[in-house]
């Protein structure tokens, strides 16, 4: 019992120090090392490999979206983290990011409604982006965070694949594999990530896609999904 009242206190010191770097981070300028500092706190270790492909890719497409893996409420931190400048994601407006929503916006971040059709402003955000700003940032899963299955990717939604942009592919994967129950809230899928002894990512940046002749938005997205599988 004391333990637990003693793990309890060590979590809840963790998540201040979180906040307060959350606060610094939006006061100053955006700095990885800071976000590093943030998954070390709760022993989450990793890095990533062909960086130099996102930054390529960023450079020479003006439509492009960077589309990640997503199975996890760190994914945004551990993505953050490896990239080394402020990501801006596509979010859906929910309780953490109403509580985040000036960095959010400060990052570029592109919020939308649920339970909504939103593909013509993300549409319109991945065709209106040019060469060197934000690469847009989507989880091609939306909002399900549920894949048990470390090995097979949860179903793609069709929004990201409408404007028949490149594509850059980004997989993140965690040793041991975490995903988060369904009706699980937020704060319960971060304390059960916080109680692993340690947890290990790998992220991944693979070669960019591109649509051919004949593609349509489904033939693409299964295409895309195929690769990422």
């Amino acid at each position: 019992m004391i333990f637990d009242i003693l793990k309890l206190i060590v979590t809840i010191l963790k998540l201040i120090y979180c906040i307060v770097i959350a606060i610094f981070t939006y006061l100053y300028d955006f700095d990885s090392t800071l976000m590093r500092k943030v998954l070390e706190n709760f022993n989450i270790y990793g890095s990533i490999e062909n960086l130099d492909k996102y930054y390529e890719f960023k450079k020479e497409h003006s439509n492009g979206v960077a589309l990640f893996t997503h199975t996890s409420y760190i994914d945004g931190i551990v993505l953050a983290t490896e990239l080394q400048e402020a990501p801006s994601f596509v979010c859906l407006k929910q309780p953490l990011i109403s509580i985040m929503y000036d960095i959010a916006k400060k990052w570029k971040c592109l919020i939308i409604e649920p339970n909504q059709n939103n593909s013509k402003v993300i549409t319109e955000t991945i065709l209106e982006r040019n060469k060197n700003e934000p690469l847009l940032l989507i989880a091609p899963t939306g909002n399900n965070l549920n894949q048990k299955n470390e090995f097979e990717l949860n179903e793609f939604k069709t929004g990201p694949f409408i404007s028949l942009s490149p594509i850059l592919p980004i997989l993140i994967s965690y040793n041991p594999h975490i995903y988060v129950e369904d009706n699980a809230t937020q704060i319960k899928s971060f304390i059960d990530i916080v109680n692993i002894e340690k947890l290990n990512y790998k992220v991944k940046v693979l070669d960019p896609i591109y649509p051919v002749k004949d593609d349509t938005i489904q033939s693409y997205k299964n295409k895309v999904y195929n690769i990422m599988n």
